[in-house]
């Protein structure tokens, strides 16, 4: 995600992982066959304005704030080079300002693809229509809350030639969607079962009450109660990635805004030949 007014040390730390990622990716296939794609399903305008920490009577200085690459422009500088570039950006605004990174790169325009439309579309158009004996790719996921479909990570896996980093909605996303008392809206739970594929999570994050602390008084919402925290979720995700990936990372990185729980960034592997040293890298990276 490249969001041009939103940033912080968790945002560095995510994109300093995929980068080196990337960069390692691009230096192990470099002599193989295959060409290799970039795909940024969150793209944004491309870059994002950092604010400093220092403040003044509680106003922070506009002028002082600092434009810094997003994923876009560190996947576009990592050397070597990725043979194509695939950038989706469902926002009108964010997507004239991410166009115009032909501008800014024009040596490497010519391998640039925009997609302006919403980023599960283009991502299943995109895993339909890439011949992919010939070609290998990373996807980079940044999304805005619960808005990856469980089927656009089936397509994504069925490749066998696409590996994922995927910034994962833990706390942001299925956290606060989770409320103790079990009594969930439907559209949430709709939801909920759109992005995760199924319909296991109301098992694994609730569990019906002990009967010796029921009471005369109890209504039935109270008859179930919240057994998930962040270790929870992280395996419950986890486990949902390994069912249709090559493999997935040991553990994902936990991300935290204002120290308080938000995201983890997940690793998945597509292609089972690939599998041993994608791993070997994402995890050296992951728990660095």
């Amino acid at each position: 995600m490249a969001d041009p007014a939103f940033g912080g040390s968790w945002t560095e730390e995510k994109l300093e992982r995929v980068r080196k990622y990337l960069r390692a990716y691009t230096t192990a296939l470099k002599k193989q066959p295959f060409r290799l794609a970039y795909i940024d399903a969150f793209a944004g305008t491309g870059h994002r304005q950092v604010r400093p920490a220092a403040t003044q009577l509680g106003f922070e200085f506009v002028e002082l704030e600092e434009v810094a690459k997003g994923s876009a422009r560190l996947a576009i500088e990592v050397d070597p080079r990725f043979n194509s570039y695939c950038f989706i950006e469902k926002n009108a605004s964010n997507f004239s300002a991410l166009c115009k990174l032909r501008d800014e790169y024009r040596d490497q325009a010519q391998f640039m693809r925009f997609f302006n439309e919403d980023a599960n579309d283009a991502l299943l158009r995109i895993c339909q229509e890439i011949d992919w004996r010939r070609w290998r790719a990373v996807a980079f996921l940044d999304p805005f809350g619960m808005s990856v479909n469980w089927a656009t990570l089936e397509a994504i896996a069925a490749t066998k030639a696409i590996d994922l980093w995927y910034l994962f909605p833990s706390h942001m996303g299925v956290g606060r969607m989770l409320p103790k008392d079990a009594d969930i809206p439907p559209a949430w739970q709709q939801r909920l079962d759109k992005a995760l594929g199924t319909r296991a999570w109301r098992d694994h994050f609730y569990r019906e009450k002990n009967r010796t602390q029921a009471t005369l008084f109890a209504e039935p919402d109270d008859e179930f109660e919240r057994t998930f925290d962040m270790t929870r979720i992280e395996e419950f995700m986890r486990d949902r990635l390994l069912s249709i990936f090559a493999g997935v990372g040991k553990r994902a990185l936990p991300l935290s805004i204002k120290n308080r729980p938000a995201y983890h960034l997940f690793f998945a592997v597509g292609n089972p030949r690939a599998k041993e040293l994608a791993l070997r890298i994402a995890n050296d990276i992951l728990t660095e």
